[in-house]
C-alpha cells in the first residue's frame, strides 16, 4: 500500500498594525544615526510579532528588522544626512505578514541656525557627495515647498547655506536629499 500525501493549504490571516505613532532621531556618537520607532499593538488575537521594514526610498524597503513582540524598535547606525522610510507589519505564528502600516520618514535635519548680518545661516551634518536642497514655505498648510537653493553637493561632513528672509512675515525651512547630478565626462 502506498502512502498518499495531502497538500497543506495555509489560510492567509489578515493582521493589522493600527499605526506607527512616532519616529524620533537620536544622533549617536558613532558615524550613524539611531531611529527609534513606536506603534500601537495589533488588535488581532493571532499576532505573534512585528517586522520593521526600512529603506532609502518611499515604498522600497531594503531591510527587515524583527522586533519580536515589542511595540518599539531602534534601528541603529543609519547613514547620517539621508532620509529613511519605515513601515511595520505584524506576523502570525506561521510568519504570514499583514499589509504594512502607514509609512514614516526621517529626513536630514539642520544642526543649527543663526541670524547674522541680515542672513539666516543653516548648518547640517552631511555625507560627502550627497546632494541636498533647502526648501521653504510661508504656510505649513501648503502642500508644495519651494526650492530656496539650487542643489548643494556636500564636499565635507558638514554643509551650510545662508538665506536673506526678505519681506515674508514668516518662513518655514526644510532640508531634503535629492539625486546627485552626474558630472559631464571629459573627452580627451
Amino acid at each position: 500500500m502506498r502512502a498518499r500525501s495531502k497538500p497543506i493549504v495555509a489560510e492567509g490571516v489578515r493582521l493589522t498594525v493600527v499605526a506607527v505613532l512616532c519616529a524620533s532621531i537620536q544622533v549617536s556618537a558613532q558615524s550613524g544615526q539611531d531611529i527609534s520607532l513606536a506603534w500601537l499593538p495589533s488588535p488581532s488575537p493571532v499576532s505573534a510579532g512585528y517586522a520593521v521594514y526600512y529603506g532609502g526610498a518611499s515604498g522600497t524597503y531594503d531591510f527587515r528588522f524583527d522586533a519580536g513582540t515589542n511595540t518599539t524598535a531602534t534601528i541603529t547606525n543609519l547613514d547620517d544626512g539621508l532620509a529613511f522610510y519605515f513601515a511595520v507589519a505584524t506576523y502570525d505564528t506561521n510568519e504570514i505578514e499583514s499589509m504594512p502600516s502607514n509609512e514614516v520618514c526621517t529626513r536630514p535635519a539642520f544642526n543649527y541656525s543663526t541670524f547674522k548680518d541680515g542672513q539666516l545661516i543653516f548648518s547640517w551634518s552631511a555625507i560627502p557627495g550627497q546632494a541636498y536642497q533647502v526648501q521653504f514655505t510661508t504656510n505649513l498648510n501648503q502642500i508644495e515647498w519651494q526650492p530656496l537653493s539650487s542643489v548643494i553637493t556636500a564636499t565635507d561632513s558638514s554643509a551650510e547655506f545662508a538665506d536673506r528672509p526678505g519681506r515674508d512675515d514668516q518662513r518655514y525651512y526644510r532640508l531634503v536629499t535629492v539625486p546627485a547630478t552626474p558630472r559631464p565626462s571629459r573627452r580627451r
